[in-house]
């Protein structure tokens, strides 16, 4: 395995060595994913003074590298512009397996992985580029643990002109530790909740209401009151052998026979 790599790492001592002859700077992001997983891009600079000097040797580096990328199913591909006689390379790399990024990061890198917790951690090191004129490193992950370098975010860390080996602990990014489960749980059970609510609101809004009048009250009922002694219903008890009780006009109030059905003041008919 040392061997196959052998030459990419030549090659990038090559154009390391160009960097560092020609005040070259150095731009590059390292993105670690789930199961060795990584995509780079890079951007190298010459100054036009320089330019000149370079010729096609660059390119024919660049495509070796290229060609061992490719043949570990990796992919490479990078764009080389010229503005006002400075030379810049753009590169934009992607593969799985440390060893192959090795090939493209312009510094002398490593990268352990340790199981903590059930978790994948990754330990990164690498020294800075040698006698460039200016050098950033940008490295990115599921989560940034601990690093030397300036946290930019969470999962960002970066090292500008750094004068000691860059180091970082980082999770992958898209892997176990970059998810968390509670978070996750708590979502969904937010999400649930919040559409049964939903639902139950929508069926209340859809039941039929009972119709009303506007303004309409039912009328109070009377109130109980309990009967005199001697009376069931509306009509009075007779004891057998008792003399009826004196009848009245239900319309002027004067007296009435026992058995009369018109009162003889009034002629109003009397109720049985």
């Amino acid at each position: 395995m040392a061997r196959r790599y052998y030459l990419p790492l030549l090659v990038l001592a090559v154009l390391t060595a160009f960097l560092a002859a020609c005040s070259g700077t150095i731009d590059q992001t390292i993105t670690f994913r789930a199961d060795e997983a990584w995509d780079t891009t890079a951007s190298l600079a010459f100054p036009a003074e320089i330019a000149p000097l370079l010729g096609d040797q660059l390119d024919q580096e660049l495509g070796a590298i290229a060609q061992q990328i490719e043949s570990g199913g990796g992919d490479m591909r990078w764009e080389r512009s010229d503005a006002d006689g400075a030379l810049t390379y753009d590169i934009e790399a992607s593969g799985q397996g440390y060893d192959i990024l090795r090939s493209i990061s312009f510094s002398d890198m490593s990268v352990s992985v340790t199981e903590v917790d059930g978790e994948r951690q990754l330990t990164f090191t690498a020294t800075p580029p040698l006698d460039a004129a200016a050098s950033t490193l940008t490295v990115v992950g599921g989560e940034i643990l601990s690093s030397n370098g300036e946290i930019i975010s969470g999962d960002t860390v970066r090292w500008v002109n750094s004068p000691v080996t860059m180091q970082a602990v980082l999770t992958e990014r898209g892997g176990a530790g970059s998810l968390p489960l509670l978070p996750i749980l708590g979502g969904v059970a937010l999400i649930v909740g919040g559409g049964l609510l939903a639902l139950l609101l929508l069926r209340r809004r859809a039941a039929p209401r009972p119709a009303t009048l506007s303004g309409y009250a039912p009328p109070a009922a009377p109130p109980y009151q309990q009967p005199p002694a001697g009376v069931v219903g509306d009509k009075a008890i007779v004891a057998p052998g008792a003399a009826p009780a004196a009848r009245f006009c239900v319309h002027c109030g004067a007296n009435l026979r026992p058995a009369a059905k018109f009162c003889a003041t009034c002629g109003q008919a009397q109720p049985d």
